[in-house]
């Protein structure tokens, strides 16, 4: 068991594999995750990016780690060396000029202090955690027909499949990131597509990840 207090967890741990409880399935169920969009956002598109895919954490060490935490997990403390992918806090204030941003985490409200290491200058206006997610198979989803905004103005980045095939049209497949630091997805290829998104009327006219996927 996870003993949580201020302590935060940011990988696959014993027992964070566990399946999702009937109440965690069917939390997401009522399709309005979000609520109303806030009035700073009003009108704008929606961008929901999984924070799996921007960050890399092992308890190996590592020398370049962003940041360290640690992790207690059945009375033993474990140091997790976590890296924060390349240019993620310029990609988040580049693209909440024009969007309403969210991250969705397919684990518990735990990582929260991990989002805060990312959206160092507060341009996330909502974080959605594992009890938001449903169940399809052995599958934690993300589906994103449930947070409570037009399918014609919402936006997955995502990096695993299973997240983003229910609705191709709507995503932006992000290739899994294994803590290199040449990487250059966000800036170099998802942030210029946004770009081009934020006049079209409806993004499915643009995005197909079927097409793109090659993760």
């Amino acid at each position: 068991m996870f003993k949580c207090g201020n302590v935060t967890v940011c990988g696959n741990w014993p027992g964070d594999e566990v399946p999702p409880t009937e109440a965690e399935t069917l939390s997401g169920l009522q399709g309005n995750l979000l609520g109303n969009q806030p009035t700073t956002k009003s009108g704008m598109k929606t961008l929901v990016i999984s924070l799996e895919a921007l960050i890399y954490n092992t308890l190996q060490p590592l020398d370049d780690a962003d940041f360290i935490i640690n992790v207690e997990v059945d009375e033993i403390v474990y140091q997790v060396h976590v890296k924060k992918r390349p240019g993620i806090e310029e990609f988040l204030q580049a693209v909440a000029e024009n969007y309403e941003v969210i991250i969705w985490t397919s684990r518990a409200q735990y990582v929260n202090s991990c989002i805060d290491q990312i959206d160092t200058n507060s341009v996330v206006t909502a974080r959605l955690f594992r009890e938001h997610c449903k169940r399809e198979g052995t599958n934690v989803i993300k589906d994103i027909s449930l947070i409570g905004r037009s399918v014609k103005k919402t936006i997955l980045v995502d990096d695993d499949p299973a997240n983003f095939m229910n609705m191709p049209k709507n995503s932006i497949p992000l290739k899994p990131w294994k803590g290199n630091s040449e990487d250059d997805a966000l800036l170099g290829e998802v942030l210029p597509t946004l770009k081009e998104l934020v006049t079209e009327k409806d993004v499915r006219r643009m995005l197909d990840a079927n097409v793109h996927h090659d993760c």
